[in-house]
């Protein structure tokens, strides 16, 4: 997901609008006046199909006029109720996702507004589990734009994210942690990350799509601890094919040469797949210091 702007007149409007916009238990209401132009995107009509809405959103401009770009944010507030169900869940939050990048590649940064608006939706339960996900990706996307008073509210939302249970979110806040670690040495502790990662890819009640994101973590920073997970999930005929091939991925980074026959036993699977992440992990693996 990448970051977006928008025009510049109407920012403080958008900030203020954002505790009030859908109330909990409403659809998005089309306010008096909505431009045409964005009218099937943020329609509570089932006359505009799902592909509709998503090809008006690609065809968005980079200069928005208020009007359009006001209507937008109050839809992105919308929750999925019952006004909404001539769309799945899933389309209608991939359409506010869509909608959120064109805002945010506007020609004048909206990044503050579209900061405060994720923190909000994210903490606020009332909104759906996938929803919440996409705003803690977005606090990821959007941190190098924030000011600083945004980003130390982020760095605090998105390590409470991981402490969540049931959910997919822990994995989504890995994620942003890693991405903002990457561009902002001193803004994510890597260790503290590190560990916790590999309490989420431990954790007794651990969803297989945390798991998968967590142990990615532990390979990407050296965490060796979780070693013993990624060969316990490879001895496992049920586990599911993506977590087979972060476990795969991460005997590349941190693995050693008994775990050869291992990989080049996986890289004959009948899975592209996992044929795929066995050889690059095998030639990851050669290159190790141990192996030279």
């Amino acid at each position: 997901m990448s970051a977006k702007t928008y025009i510049m007149v109407f920012l403080s409007v958008l900030v203020a609008s954002i505790t009030i916009v859908g109330d909990e238990g409403s659809a998005s209401v089309i306010i008096k006046g909505t431009p045409k132009s964005v009218e099937p995107i943020v329609s509570g009509s089932t006359s505009y199909s799902y592909l509709v809405r998503v090809n008006t959103v690609h065809k968005l401009p980079d200069g928005l006029s208020s009007a359009e770009a006001d209507a937008i944010l109050k839809f992105l507030g919308a929750r999925y109720t019952d006004e909404w169900n001539f769309m799945t869940p899933m389309e209608f939050n991939a359409i506010k996702n869509e909608a959120v990048i064109a805002l945010a590649k506007q020609r004048t940064d909206c990044a503050p507004a579209l900061s405060n608006m994720m923190q909000e939706m994210y903490s606020d339960k009332s909104y759906d589990e996938m929803w919440r996900n996409y705003c803690v990706q977005f606090m990821g996307t959007l941190y190098s734009r924030m000011d600083a008073t945004q980003r130390e509210k982020s760095l605090k939302l998105l390590w409470e994210a991981m402490k969540e249970s049931n959910t997919c979110i822990p994995g989504a806040a890995l994620l942003s942690l890693t991405r903002i670690a990457a561009t902002d040495s001193t803004a994510v502790d890597k260790k503290q990350l590190a560990q916790s990662a590999y309490e989420v890819l431990t954790h007794k009640d651990a969803l297989e799509i945390n798991q998968t994101t967590a142990l990615q973590t532990c390979a990407q920073f050296g965490y060796t601890q979780a070693l013993p997970v990624a060969r316990c999930i490879l001895s496992d005929p049920h586990a599911p094919i993506p977590l087979k091939m972060s476990a795969v991925a991460a005997l590349g980074y941190f693995g050693d040469s008994s775990d050869l026959s291992t990989l080049e036993s996986i890289s004959k699977s009948t899975d592209t797949r996992l044929r795929t992440a066995a050889l690059s992990a095998i030639a990851k693996l050669k290159n190790n210091s141990f192996m030279n």
